[in-house]
């Protein structure tokens, strides 16, 4: 007939791509993951090293009335628990900026004398 097309027409989709696309997102990806879980493990064992050391007198405060904290950068997705409060007693202007990098989500509290 002469208004018919001789085969059936194909429906493309929107997107197409190849298994080599396919593949290379998901390297990029998974190495891009990769690269944030080592970063964040490196950060979560630096922030475990600050709580345990014995030079600094650290008293991690908290109220039974407190909401938990979300550890912070998604953290979280490790295990890692947000602290509210950390509590320090003579600690340098640079301990105090290294506190605050490693916990970010805490608020700093200075102690003028050692509490009882």
């Amino acid at each position: 007939m002469p208004g018919m097309d001789a085969g059936p027409t194909r429906i493309r989709g929107r997107f197409q791509f190849s298994l080599r696309t396919l593949m290379l997102v998901l390297c990029i990806g998974s190495a891009s993951f990769g690269a944030w879980v080592n970063y964040a493990r490196n950060w979560i064992g630096q922030r475990h090293e600050w709580l345990e050391q014995d030079s600094v007198m650290i008293g991690v405060v908290s109220y039974p009335s407190d909401q938990p904290v979300p550890a912070p950068s998604g953290l979280w997705l490790l295990g890692e628990s947000g602290v509210r409060r950390i509590g320090t007693f003579r600690m340098s202007d640079e301990g105090i900026a290294k506190t605050k990098s490693l916990f970010p989500e805490a608020r700093i509290i200075q102690w003028v004398a050692p509490p009882k």
